[in-house]
């Protein structure tokens, strides 16, 4: 459905393991899915390596799949606003979508 609308997009996942699994059922539902590199994909899944010193002009949404949390299962702000940086263009219009699964990740 929505699959022609998003230019290209960043799936930030708090682990491999999630991002291996959102990855693999991605592709089986058609999606065109890369993981840490972009190559010709539309959506690229990585976990925190990637939200800090990068910019990819095309980026038209940031998802976070699982919002960033410390190494103490605390949130993680400063990684937060470095993830949904990556849409930060002045003067064009972007979306960062946060998807919760835990009354932790409702504090940032």
């Amino acid at each position: 459905m929505y699959k022609n609308i998003i230019g290209q997009a960043i799936i930030f996942c708090h682990t491999r393991r999630a991002a291996a699994w959102l990855a693999e059922n991605m592709h089986a539902k058609g999606y065109a899915v890369d993981m840490l590199t972009t190559g010709l994909r539309k959506f690229l899944i990585t976990m925190n390596v990637l939200s800090r010193g990068i910019n990819v002009d095309d980026i038209t949404v940031v998802v976070n799949f699982d919002l960033p949390m410390d190494i103490t299962g605390n949130a993680d702000c400063e990684t937060y606003l470095h993830r949904i940086g990556r849409t930060g263009q002045v003067g064009k219009n972007r979306i960062a979508v946060n998807l919760i699964g835990s009354e932790k990740a409702m504090i940032i």
